[in-house]
């Protein structure tokens, strides 16, 4: 059977790497007893994989990992067992069996959320974002294998919108692409905004934790869940 888990990561293991995310959540199978399938050859694998990496320093409550067994087990057991042994900071929140026949998880998201924090304490950010997301175009640097890049992100946004203003911060919700073939991290959103409003960029300052992602099925948008 194959069944996909949605889990969260939190502040105190937001900095470690994807691959030692991997490793804990592989260990902790391993002590859960979760009767994972492994694949043929000279050197088999587990059949498990985690949807997109996230980035060190986020949080999230919006992963999801896709694993195959090779025999039943309900949902609720793998969870309830999971839990039992993950590392604190990590957790699952929901699973639920789904179809072999789907794709990979990584091939069906198409969007993810995320909540955003930044110190801000003036009143027009609303104006400024406005005129950001009215840009044809918005071009970033990107720091590649090969060096710097520039890139287009404007078509990889599909919405900014401030959701709760703090004292000195503001909290703002945006719903950025998350695919295979095109993914924004959101911390080059922050560089465009930043610079496109004139606010100083220190990367200490700001929070970001991803809160969903997205798939396009049957004209509507669902999470990995509602398949």
């Amino acid at each position: 059977m194959r069944i996909v888990a949605k889990f969260s990561i939190q502040d105190r293991v937001k900095y470690i790497s994807h691959l030692d995310t991997m490793r804990a959540i592989q260990r902790a199978m391993t002590r859960a007893n979760i009767p994972i399938e492994f694949s043929e050859g000279f050197h088999p694998h587990p059949k498990f994989s985690i949807a997109f990496a996230l980035s060190v320093g986020m949080t999230s409550e919006g992963e999801y990992m896709d694993i195959s067994l090779r025999e039943s087990m309900e949902p609720y057991i793998f969870k309830t067992n999971m839990n039992r042994v993950l590392p604190k900071g990590i957790s699952i929140l929901e699973a639920k069996e789904i179809s072999e026949d789907l794709p990979s998880l990584a091939s069906m998201i198409d969007r993810a959320e995320y909540i955003i924090e930044m110190p801000y304490e003036k009143d027009d950010i609303n104006s400024i974002l406005e005129e950001f997301l009215n840009k044809k175009s918005i071009i970033v640097e990107k720091q590649g294998k090969r060096g710097v890049r520039y890139i287009d992100i404007r078509n990889m946004i599909f919405s900014i919108e401030v959701v709760e203003r703090l004292s000195k911060s503001i909290k703002i919700k945006s719903i950025l692409k998350c695919s295979d073939k095109k993914n924004l991290n959101p911390k080059l959103l922050i560089q465009a905004m930043t610079k496109f409003a004139n606010i100083n960029y220190d990367e200490a300052l700001y929070s970001i934790h991803r809160v969903e992602m997205y798939i396009y099925r049957d004209n509507c948008w669902i999470t990995p869940l509602e398949l």
